[in-house]
């Protein structure tokens, strides 16, 4: 597992490499490609055969195969939403979109444009995405963000297997995934999972280096943080919480920790230090958008009222489209009576837990639930391990029927949610008519209906003036406003209307559904 999450991260870097010599064609991508899947399977095809031939379902308590057969259900719903067309907005905006715009001038480059400031950011995950798109289509990509779910999965239980027996790490893992926030994003072509991944591994390992203090465990941790990073620059966040414990470590000298320290903080950024210097050269910013011209901030002085506080914790349980599972806030009183011996046993995991939900408080509440994913984990674990400390069967019993009843509730929801993609799926209904009944035209998505513009544009190119989500156009398109628009001959408009200077232009089509007009100059 730990050679799989590496090879992923250095592959990334070698599309990378790819996009930065304007070589983002099918030849090179698909040679790079074999030859990376070469070298991982060379390295691990005996981990891989003793491996399955360890697994075997008939060696499973009753609990066990019950807790097993309710993951599998999950997955297979979740397998089913991720073979069906893209629908979710930020993926139609810029994780799909953005390795389109790259692929179709075959480099990677600065997008110079408000619509995708994120072209910069660090991308180890939409680099898997240029070779979805390359070598198959956004399904792939789907498919890809639902298997990084479940190596999550996996290093969970490894990462619960240190604390709990093989039983209650399966139920930490099934709390996990049967958020219905994970389950969402098992269906999309986002990054979520793959930042959850690696942060979970990363935790797994600093978590056998808090035992002994050996640089290995924290080598390896500081790398794949790194690699975190890289999936999603907001886990740079995550820095301070690790630096902090390696200085309560027993056993090891304060100046051997200030190495330690030290050592962690270069690795961690030495990972995703390409993704750095290529923003660097572009817009002299290391991890622009931030604290560049567009303001993109989160914090205000209103999320330090204790009632704002309160509403927003409540709010990721009852308001959000796809909230984070009860169990955890059903706990929370347990945890909060029983603190002082649960500090005592596992106190990196719990300053851990706050740490991190103060963070995403504080920085991250645009991306909603979905940003407290790679923080689950953890969650999850320390929830189990919270109803463990009390001591008491009857209790136990009941928060794991609790997790199994949930499990199932949220199941039968997501069943209903992805039904809609069985016909396209079994190619009932054709995809233009999918997209066509499930794209959300009034909140900025776009789509072609039966190619209409693109057959009235022919070859020439379109200026897109509000057209946000962009990823189904398949015709020339030019994002950047002229400064002169007699250079331009036809503009497409959507939810808006033209500027007042080119209020005279004549519209030659438009589509009612989609909210699009397009007219010619």
């Amino acid at each position: 597992m730990l050679i799989l999450a590496i090879l992923i991260g250095l592959y990334s870097y070698s599309i990378l490499l790819l996009g930065l010599c304007h070589l983002l064609k099918f030849g090179p991508v698909f040679i790079d490609s074999i030859a990376w899947s070469f070298v991982f399977f060379w390295i691990v095809r005996r981990q891989i055969r003793n491996y399955f031939i360890r697994i075997r379902f008939i060696d499973l308590s009753r609990t066990e195969k019950g807790i097993v057969a309710l993951l599998c259900l999950l997955i297979g719903v979740n397998v089913v939403g991720a073979l069906g067309p893209e629908l979710a907005f930020d993926a139609l905006w810029y994780h799909l979109t953005i390795p389109k715009i790259f692929i179709q001038q075959n480099s990677i480059y600065f997008i110079k444009d408000t619509l995708f400031y994120y072209s910069l950011m660090p991308k180890l995950t939409e680099m898997l995405y240029v070779t979805s798109l390359i070598l198959s289509n956004e399904i792939t990509a789907k498919i890809i963000h639902l298997i990084f779910g479940l190596l999550t999965c996996i290093v969970l239980f490894r990462l619960s297997r240190q604390y709990l027996s093989k039983v209650l790490s399966y139920v930490v893992v099934l709390l996990f995934y049967s958020n219905l926030v994970v389950m969402w994003l098992s269906i999309t072509a986002f990054t979520d999972l793959s930042r959850s991944f690696y942060e979970t591994y990363a935790l797994f390992y600093f978590l056998y280096y808090l035992k002994d203090g050996k640089y290995k465990p924290l080598l390896l941790s500081a790398v794949l943080l790194g690699f975190a990073i890289c999936a999603k620059v907001l886990a740079i966040g995550t820095i301070p919480i690790f630096i902090l414990f390696i200085f309560f470590v027993k056993r090891i000298s304060l100046q051997r920790k200030v190495k330690q320290a030290t050592l962690f903080l270069f690795v961690s950024m030495l990972v995703p230090l390409p993704w750095f210097l290529i923003s660097i050269f572009y817009t002299k910013n290391p991890i622009y958008p931030l604290f560049s011209g567009l303001e993109l901030r989160n914090f205000s002085v209103d999320l330090l009222s204790p009632i704002t506080f309160i509403k927003t914790f409540l709010g990721m349980f009852l308001y959000s489209p796809d909230p984070i599972s009860p169990i955890y806030i059903i706990i929370l009183p347990i945890a909060v009576m029983g603190v002082a011996m649960l500090f005592k046993k596992h106190r990196f995991l719990v300053i851990y837990s706050i740490y991190t939900y103060v963070l995403w408080y504080t920085t991250s509440q645009s991306g909603g639930a979905r940003f407290l994913t790679a923080y689950l984990p953890a969650y999850s674990l320390l929830a189990i391990l919270v109803l463990l400390a009390q001591k008491n069967k009857t209790i136990m019993r009941i928060a794991v029927l609790s997790v199994i009843l949930i499990a199932m509730t949220n199941l039968l929801y997501r069943v209903a949610a992805n039904a809609k993609y069985i016909p396209v799926i079994l190619g009932i209904q054709s995809k233009q008519s999918f997209l066509m009944n499930n794209l959300n035209f009034g909140f900025g998505d776009f789509y072609d209906e039966n190619g209409d513009i693109r057959q009235i544009v022919g070859n020439e190119k379109v200026l897109l003036w509000n057209v946000h989500n962009i990823y189904y156009v398949d015709f020339n398109y030019n994002l950047e406003k002229p400064m002169n628009f007699k250079e331009i001959s036809y503009i497409l408009v959507q939810n808006t209307n033209l500027p007042q200077e080119l209020a005279t232009a004549k519209v030659v089509y438009k589509n009612t559904k989609t909210h699009a007009r397009l007219y010619k100059l």
